[in-house]
């Protein structure tokens, strides 16, 4: 997770599997400059791939936790108030997810972030190396503990999940997360009252779409950053 100073732009990144903190802080710079152009604060999220999305949704029940706990005094009720409200988003946007996780996604994705690979064709490059880490992952998934965690994820953004504005960056050409399991996700969000952004590239490959198309993806951050600064 990367976080800009609170005397800038205020940007926190999930990165996906593999992620170097270099490639992350294109990211973060550009929403900062575009932030920056404006007088207020609001944290926007963006999280990529499937790793980056659970990931922030943990850091969303930490503090979902947090407004529900009592504290012991006032002092306390002051601090976690404070950091509560830090934690809590403006707007979220999601590359390339979510989906849900399951042994394909899992086996894919550590290959390929593994390797430094291209997801397509991984498993004819190394079939014998695919089929142990799929058993391996289908083994991990299939524990009680893991499953109830995997739930206790997708039901938390069925009901409890912040109602912020959301923008999706993914494809069509993705072979981990595949486009129709974005699709649905935000079509729920929808009906949960969020105010749903979505931009569907042509051939980009897992979160490769700022690669791919750098001035499109930058003309998404931007209108959705005007979006989420702009006042009622």
């Amino acid at each position: 997770m990367a976080c800009m100073p609170q005397d800038t732009a205020v940007v926190v990144l999930f990165g996906w599997l593999g992620a170097r903190p270099k490639y992350l802080q294109k990211y973060s710079q550009q929403i900062r400059v575009l932030k920056a152009q404006h007088g207020q604060q609001p944290m926007i999220y963006q999280c990529f791939s499937d790793a980056g999305f659970i990931y922030m949704t943990k850091v969303l029940q930490a503090a979902m936790r947090l407004a529900e706990t009592p504290p012991e005094d006032q002092s306390e009720a002051l601090s976690e108030g404070k950091l509560r409200d830090q934690l809590q988003p403006s707007g979220i946007i999601f590359d390339s997810a979510p989906a849900v996780l399951n042994s394909v996604i899992a086996t894919r994705g550590l290959i390929s972030s593994t390797l430094n690979e291209p997801v397509l064709g991984l498993q004819e490059r190394h079939p014998l190396l695919y089929r142990v880490v799929l058993q391996m992952a289908e083994m991990l998934l299939g524990l009680p503990y893991v499953q109830r965690h995997i739930q206790q994820i997708w039901q938390f953004w069925e009901v409890r999940a912040p109602l912020c504005r959301h923008l999706y960056l993914y494809s069509d050409a993705d072979a981990i997360i595949d486009d129709s399991s974005v699709e649905d996700f935000a079509g729920a969000q929808a009906r949960r009252g969020v105010q749903v952004k979505m931009h569907k590239w042509k051939g980009s490959g897992h979160c490769e779409h700022s690669r791919m198309y750098p001035q499109k993806y930058s003309e998404q951050l931007a209108a959705f950053s005007d979006l989420v600064l702009r006042k009622p």
